[in-house]
């Protein structure tokens, strides 16, 4: 990255996501630039809670101490996605991108017959939430998390399958 472009950008980041850390609202930012970084601190000011010292301590365990778990999160994330690609190659006018780096899959089902609110379709007919998305700008599309338990990500695509599937097992 140039000089010029690294000056101006923030990089944030926190373990929330990956090791369910939320509650304990720790999270870093890397500003380089001292004007940048003001401006940063000033604009955050009231919207940032004080440093959570039980937050940085799990932080600093799960960057030390969590690599064998993650790589475990990782595999059961894979298989998950992979049993989920599965099922909607069998689904007709449901398809979806492979997501990179997330366990949120958006399912394109405009052309799966759910009519116009397809996340209130899959409740009715299936009893399966999903992020409705238009929500999120995109109607048409579901948007469903995949970072579960195998037991309740296969129960709940079961449950979809019997209402979509038009191919064999």
């Amino acid at each position: 990255m140039n000089a010029r472009l690294a000056a101006r950008c923030v990089t944030l980041w926190a373990p929330s996501k990956t090791f369910n850390t939320a509650g304990l609202t720790f999270a870093c930012a890397v500003i380089t630039d001292p004007a940048v970084r003001e401006r940063f601190t000033s604009a955050a000011r009231g919207l940032m809670p004080d440093t959570n010292v039980l937050g940085m301590v799990a932080t600093e365990a799960a960057w030390r101490e969590g690599e064998p778990w993650r790589q475990q999160l990782l595999e059961v994330l894979r298989d998950n996605l992979d049993l989920l690609e599965s099922y909607v190659a069998r689904w007709e006018g449901v398809s979806m991108s492979r997501p990179e780096a997330t366990y949120l899959a958006w399912l394109d089902v405009r052309q799966a017959g759910l009519g116009d609110s397809p996340q209130q379709a899959l409740i009715d007919e299936c009893d399966v939430a999903l992020s409705d998305g238009a929500d999120f700008g995109w109607p048409g599309f579901v948007r469903l998390n995949y970072g579960t338990t195998r037991r309740q990500l296969e129960q709940a695509l079961l449950q979809m399958d019997e209402r979509l599937a038009t191919q064999e097992r």
